[in-house]
């Protein structure tokens, strides 16, 4: 209910080239409204690095990296409050991609975004939608460096508390095996296996504590 989706893919939907920078982007008017702010269509071009004078020229005659800037001006002057972009850093120059990763940032609308470009991804979202293999799709808060353990050290994580608890249930048997008034009566052999097990259990628990620590961290940056 009163979703408004806007969309752009790697495709980039066709410009009319007989059609000014202007007029693509005002459609006849002199002013635009984005971010629920009026502006007068020269002065939002300018946020896209089209000079006045640009401005007034036809499509046909910009280069590609222009026509990129004026699908992405065009873009956020629609009234919608979802954007759907499939791959939208493709061919775009240094400069229309630190103007898009701005617009996004102060975009106050929901952004649906497919990219294989891992900073653009940093920059821009709060929530990222990893495939994991075997069909599996997990959400994670952040970008892509807070989704950056593989899966295996993903499925460690998880695995880690269970361990833990496993080792601690073992360690506190054997102490009170150990406390046990009869334990030194037993033979030479079992005693030492007992307390070298024991030995072993602190060395893994300490290793185990530290792996998960290690492995939370990160997945909490």
């Amino acid at each position: 209910t009163n979703v408004q989706i806007a969309y752009y893919d790697q495709q980039r939907e066709q410009l009319d080239g007989d059609r000014t920078v202007f007029e693509t982007v005002g459609d006849g008017n002199d002013t635009v409204t984005v971010n629920g702010r009026t502006r007068h269509v020269h002065g939002y071009l300018r946020d896209f690095l089209f000079s006045p004078e640009r401005a007034n020229s036809p499509v046909k005659a910009l280069s590609g990296g222009e026509r990129n800037r004026l699908l992405l001006a065009r873009l956020f002057t629609r009234p919608a409050n979802v954007l759907v972009l499939d791959e939208p850093t493709n061919d775009l120059d240094i400069e229309t991609l630190e103007l898009l990763e701005a617009q996004l940032v102060e975009w106050p609308g929901t952004l649906l975004l497919v990219s294989h470009d891992r900073a653009f991804i940093d920059h821009v979202v709060t929530s990222t939608l990893v495939s994991e293999g075997d069909g599996r799709v997990k959400e994670y808060v952040g970008g892509y460096e807070e989704t950056k353990l593989s899966f295996k050290e993903r499925r460690e994580l998880d695995e880690l508390p269970s361990r833990i608890h496993t080792m601690e249930a073992e360690q506190e048997q054997l102490g009170a095996e150990m406390n046990r008034p009869d334990f030194y009566k037993e033979s030479a052999e079992a005693i030492t296996r007992t307390l070298a097990r024991i030995d072993g259990l602190k060395h893994s628990l300490l290793q185990a504590y530290a792996r998960w620590d290690e492995l939370d961290s990160r997945a909490k940056r």
